[in-house]
């Protein structure tokens, strides 16, 4: 079988040549096309379920909403496990899944126990609802909006009605998370005093207010041949609005309007979150959300165009300032990548040539890794595998021209050792060929079978390892298609025999000493045996010494500062100490600029209070460092 493959690509050499170049461009162009992030994404199936109420402590908020939510989701069919954080005001209930349920059924099954739970919850304590469909590594892109001529307000309001409704129109884009600044709202500032003169209270003031804010259809009525529609508005449509409803009567049929109850006027909401930059005071920050199975490089770029248009529509004096942008991240992962395939292909290359002397074979051995590579992205874009530095950059180009190797090298030993002519040239190369090509196969099918007890993990080790053993089984596959069809018809057409029969380049000249070393080993062969195992023996506790990590450890280039301060600490405490840290952080040369993000964003995915800081110090190249050379030890500078 194997023998009938090998002699058709060589008896078709020039279309089996022509289908390989193909392949080629084909894997170049398809490369674009493959989902390309900076790590695994191991995020389990999950709904968060998010429920602000923020008038109640975090005892009322357990007792009135996150034990019902708990109580109301348990039982689900592939539940899991239920797992709650509950603060002053917010409550975030996290159910997950099995991992082998759909995002979208599952939250179809949430949306379904949440509308009988919200019955048990009084309406005045909020509404649960779920968080945006992303994952552990959905926020692709941060930005601040910043002005030397709007107030927070303004940018915040400039955000929430202007920016983040074009983002969110962005394919791929799920919710945009809006940090800092001060949220508009209309408030009614009601006095103590003038409620106990006219004897009214503040559920009074806010009945009315609700009973007021309303818009009512009243039918239709036909007056000659036309039909007029009736309607009742009453909806807001400015402060004096609100000012003018009316809560009461006095005893002589007098109205007591809201006006006259206290002050209407536009203010700020509570903040739940401070965000600073680069110790220069306050900013507005929006983080944008991906829709989980996306693709992040698509998504970013996408960002990125409707960046530059919403840039220029914004008023004068207001930009959009990058903070964190995943494509970086993610050109970085790809350069590595092709470093790493130009670096091993040229190795390769260059091995062969010096010790086989054979400019022709190595360069067709050479191409043996683009190819398994482009079969490998076929296979990934396939099975929706994405590339990242676990699946890419753990790919051996070694074993991917294992196989071709070993046919080039007894290719061209036969070609030295025998007689060549223009009739026999074919034949030789052929039967070389042929003659190792079972082995061949059985080499790749040894290394295939080193990544099957990988492919059979599951959790977080299932989705940190699959891809890679995936991708590497999906190269070595191309490896052999290399190996079967391309190689033999490519060395038949491209492989000459040496100008000196006999003579193997480098080989040849290494051959006596390497002789002399065998014969002299063999003679001491106890001494050196006795020498390996004291070696072994005293390498094991070095070995047992170095450590060991779970996965590679990642560098994104910049580095996150973590403080954790007192639960009780006030916000205007926060903001003051994080402008502290800030200008401790930009004496660094290292430090481009710095974010720090003290409590919750609107959509409170990360659930913390005042008390929890987290400032990003976007880095200099690492070859602009001075302070220090490696990350740790600009960490305990930082400190």
């Amino acid at each position: 079988m194997l023998d009938a493959i090998v002699q058709f690509a060589i008896r078709f050499r020039v279309a089996v040549l022509a289908v390989a170049a193909l392949v080629l461009v084909a894997g170049v162009v398809a490369v674009r096309e493959l989902p390309i992030d900076a790590v695994p994404d191991v995020t389990n199936v999950q709904v968060q379920v998010l429920t602000d109420s923020p008038g109640l402590s975090a005892e009322e908020m357990e007792q009135y909403i996150t034990r019902p939510v708990e109580m109301g989701l348990n039982g689900m069919p592939g539940l899991q496990e239920i797992r709650s954080i509950t603060r002053e005001g917010i409550s975030t209930v996290t159910v997950i899944f099995r991992d082998d349920m759909s995002v979208w059924f599952v939250r179809q099954l949430v949306m379904e126990r949440l509308r009988s739970i919200e019955a048990e919850i009084p309406p005045q304590f909020g509404r649960p609802e779920m968080a945006p469909v992303s994952t552990g590594l959905g926020e692709i892109y941060q930005f601040v909006v910043r002005s030397d001529r709007h107030t927070p307000m303004e940018l915040r309001t400039m955000l929430d009605w202007e920016i983040a409704p074009r983002l969110r129109g962005v394919p791929g884009v799920i919710e945009i998370n809006a940090f800092g600044g001060a949220k508009r709202q209309y408030q009614v500032v009601v006095s103590p005093d003038r409620l106990a003169a006219h004897r009214l209270t503040l559920g009074q003031v806010l009945q009315a207010l609700e009973r007021n804010n309303v818009n009512v259809g009243g039918g239709y009525v036909e007056r000659g041949e036309e039909q007029f529609v009736i309607r009742g508005e009453g909806q807001y449509r400015s402060i004096d609005d609100i000012g003018r409803v009316v809560v009461s009567v006095d005893n002589v049929g007098t109205p007591i309007q809201v006006r006259h109850l206290g002050e209407v006027r536009v203010g700020a909401a509570l903040p739940q979150g401070v965000v600073t930059q680069d110790a220069r005071g306050e900013v507005v920050c929006g983080l944008v959300l991906m829709l989980a199975g996306e693709n992040s490089r698509t998504v970013v770029k996408a960002v990125h165009a409707r960046i530059d248009e919403i840039q220029r529509d914004l008023p004068p004096g207001a930009r959009i300032v990058t903070v964190y942008d995943r494509a970086q991240f993610i050109d970085r992962t790809l350069k590595t990548v092709a470093t790493n395939l130009i670096e091993g292909a040229l190795l390769v290359s260059l091995v062969l040539l010096i010790l086989l002397g054979s400019a022709r074979g190595s360069a067709l051995v050479t191409l043996g890794i683009p190819f398994a590579m482009s079969l490998a992205v076929f296979g990934m874009l396939y099975f929706g595998i994405t590339g990242n530095l676990m699946s890419l950059g753990a790919i051996d180009f070694g074993f991917l021209v294992d196989g071709p190797i070993v046919m080039l090298e007894a290719a061209v030993a036969r070609l030295a050792l025998r007689d060549v002519t223009a009739e026999n040239h074919h034949a030789l190369v052929a039967g070389a060929v042929r003659g190792v090509t079972r082995p061949v196969v059985f080499s790749v099918a040894i290394i295939l079978l080193v990544y099957l007890p990988l492919l059979s993990l599951r959790g977080v080790e299932g989705k940190m390892f699959q891809p890679m053993a995936a991708t590497m089984a999906l190269a070595l596959g191309g490896s052999l298609v290399f190996a079967l069809l391309v190689f033999p018809a490519g060395a038949v057409t491209f492989l000459k025999p040496p100008r000196e029969p006999g003579h193997h380049g480098v080989l040849a000249r290494l051959e006596r000493p390497y002789r002399r070393a065998v014969e002299w080993a063999l003679r001491q062969r106890a001494s050196l045996v006795l020498a390996a195992l004291a070696l072994l023996i005293a390498v094991v506790p070095i070995g047992a010494g170095l450590g060991a990590d779970f996965v590679p450890r990642i560098d994104e280039g910049d580095i996150y500062v973590a403080i954790r301060r007192i639960p009780s600490i006030g916000i205007t405490e926060a903001r003051r100490l994080d402008l502290e840290a800030e200008r401790v952080l930009k004496r660094f040369p290292e430090v481009i600029t710095t974010l720090a993000t003290t409590g919750r964003a609107e959509v409170a995915l990360d659930p913390v209070g005042m008390d929890n800081t987290d400032i990003l110090a976007h880095l200099r190249p690492h070859e602009q460092w001075t302070t220090a050379h490696d990350l740790d030890a600009l960490g305990e500078a930082m400190k």
